[in-house]
């Protein structure tokens, strides 16, 4: 059933195979998991803040 909710995918490397089945595919282009861990903890944080700011404001 479609609830017209985006789906965002932190994915690593080129994407694998969920870079063509999320809404909006993040990418760490690294084949490191160190760096792509690190990219998306940074991701998620400015993700987070984005949200923060449009419901409560600056």
């Amino acid at each position: 059933m479609q609830k017209g909710i985006k789906v965002i995918g932190l994915l690593g490397g080129n994407g694998g195979k969920l870079n063509s089945l999320v809404d909006l595919p993040i990418v760490v282009p690294s084949s490191n998991t160190q760096r792509i861990q690190e990219g998306h903890i940074t991701i998620a944080h400015i993700i987070c803040e984005l949200v923060e700011d449009k419901l409560y404001g600056n």
